[in-house]
């Protein structure tokens, strides 16, 4: 019912911007991995998942026979089927998602899309309306991707939900949305994208901010009045905090001079303490509280040769350290 008033009015409001966790942009990076080499790379539970089963990679790369793996449908499916946001069953979005492919209205705003991408997306979205056999195979694959990946990922939420709790503060203290970000995503991104020809962003919509853990860049889709923005979490929550603690360990076993020189000397054969401190010039408890500190952190095993205690560099044990440190401080994609 419209209420006469005599106050003028006032400024426009600014949108609403809301921090959220989304299952639907963790199932959109999965699916987008398969053909995202970058993708899987940050993540070792996508490489995992794709290097268990190629013909999975596959289908999922080749599903849409329109030149492009981009599964951006996925994330209207989700809108229009109300679960954009949130957490949850994996069935239960299954079956929205499924309701929603017959029932999306044919006609769209897709404010973010360029003129192809838009008529490729719809072009989708009529395939799934009119083929329920389609729909059917679409959610078949959508599961059997992300099943696997599940688990995991509920466990890891404390940490989104901690990230999103902590910025969700910052807006309510009057920061910008785009000052959330992360560090290795340009804000003008966002402006430029927005002030690119053939796409019309609407700056005034609703934003929803979804962290996401598999997310490898900023990913933004505008459809229908509601624009939702995908990326990573830009503080060290407390998994990646705990992630660091442990490679901080790891590094610092084997930063020690005489730890690499214990190390230098195992790799070419299995040895007993008393070999080692007879070839450092070193006592042997020395030498035994520096074994130690290698054994604990993984990288030397002690195995009973002969009737003799011998130590030996764990090889696969060493290479994954160094091979998580590289994957660690390497920067994300750029924008």
């Amino acid at each position: 019912m419209a209420v006469d008033t005599d106050e003028s009015p006032g400024p426009e409001a600014e949108p609403s911007s809301e921090v959220v966790v989304s299952l639907a942009s963790e199932v959109h990076w999965a699916l987008l991995a398969a053909s995202r080499a970058q993708a899987r790379a940050r993540h070792l539970e996508l490489t995992e998942r794709y290097d268990a089963d190629p013909s999975l990679r596959a289908r999922v790369s080749s599903f849409w026979e329109d030149g492009s793996a981009d599964y951006d449908e996925l994330i209207v499916l989700a809108h229009f089927g109300g679960v954009l946001t949130g957490e949850p069953p994996l069935s239960d979005f299954l079956e929205a998602v499924r309701d929603a492919s017959g029932n999306v209205p044919p006609e769209l705003r897709l404010g973010s899309e360029t003129a192809s991408h838009r008529a490729r997306l719809l072009a989708r979205l009529a395939r799934l309306r009119r083929d329920r056999a389609l729909r059917d195979r679409y959610t078949r694959l959508v599961e059997q991707v992300w099943s696997p990946l599940e688990g995991n990922w509920r466990n890891g939420l404390p940490a989104l939900v901690e990230a999103k709790t902590h910025l969700q503060g910052l807006l309510a203290d009057g920061a910008s949305w785009l000052a959330l970000l992360p560090p290795e995503c340009d804000p003008y991104h966002f402006e430029q994208l927005r002030q690119a020809p053939g796409r019309e962003i609407v700056e005034a919509t609703p934003r929803l901010l979804a962290l996401s853990h598999f997310a490898a860049k900023l990913s933004v889709v505008d459809v229908n009045d509601v624009l939702f923005v995908s990326f990573s979490p830009p503080v060290l929550a407390t998994a990646e905090r705990d992630r660091a603690a442990l490679l901080g360990r790891q590094v610092r076993a084997i930063a020690d001079p005489t730890r690499l020189a214990l190390l230098r000397l195992l790799a070419s054969g299995a040895r007993r303490v008393g070999d080692l401190a007879l070839q450092l010039s070193v006592s042997q408890p020395t030498v035994s509280s520096h074994v130690k500190v290698l054994r604990e952190s993984g990288i030397v095993r002690a195995e009973r040769r002969e009737g003799r205690l011998q130590l030996l560099v764990d090889r696969e044990a060493l290479e994954q350290v160094l091979a998580e440190v590289a994957k660690f401080v390497e920067p994300p994609s750029t924008y």
